[in-house]
């Protein structure tokens, strides 16, 4: 299968303060920042099932997914309207996520799925306002267990006749 994806996040922040007492001799304050960002996503992914009932209703899966993300992100002071600070971040991942499926249809499936980690590389370009390069970073990582934030919930239509038994 094929997965695409966009993400827009706008925000910004007025103000905000933080103050410890005397005691612990900590007070924080921040004003007028602004944060955009964007991305755009792309996966092909491969399911295999497994039938847990006789009519084939019912099953276990398991997929791998290769998916590739690129985001801009930009902060800076919201009184100019300027960014200060631009970030672009490009990502690719291996995943493995099981799951449970039920078939409504023939055709038609709904589907749970637990992310369970996979393999991740990303590249960070960091630039000023004015586009001028200021640093990167590089950094992988290999993750496995159950991540709460990764549970999909989905329906997937499938394109072709499952084969029959003649």
């Amino acid at each position: 299968g094929v997965r695409l994806g966009y993400n827009f996040a706008n925000g910004q922040l007025d103000s905000a303060a933080l103050n410890l007492g005397d005691a612990a001799d900590i007070n924080l304050s921040i004003g007028n920042v602004s944060y955009l960002s964007r991305g755009f996503s792309a996966a092909i992914y491969h399911r295999s099932y497994m039938s847990i009932d006789k009519k084939g209703r019912f099953g276990l899966f398991a997929e791998w997914e290769l998916a590739g993300k690129m985001t801009r992100s930009k902060t800076g002071g919201a009184e100019d309207g300027g960014y200060s600070n631009i970030a672009d971040n490009y990502r690719l991942s291996l995943n493995f996520a099981p799951g449970l499926a039920v078939y409504i249809f023939p055709n038609v499936c709904a589907s749970v799925s637990f992310g369970l980690g996979g393999l991740q590389y990303n590249h960070i370009r960091q630039m000023d306002g004015e586009m001028n390069f200021t640093g990167k970073r590089d950094f992988s990582k290999l993750r496995f267990g159950l991540n709460l934030a990764e549970i999909n919930i989905g329906v997937n239509i499938h394109l072709w006749s499952k084969k029959t038994d003649k």
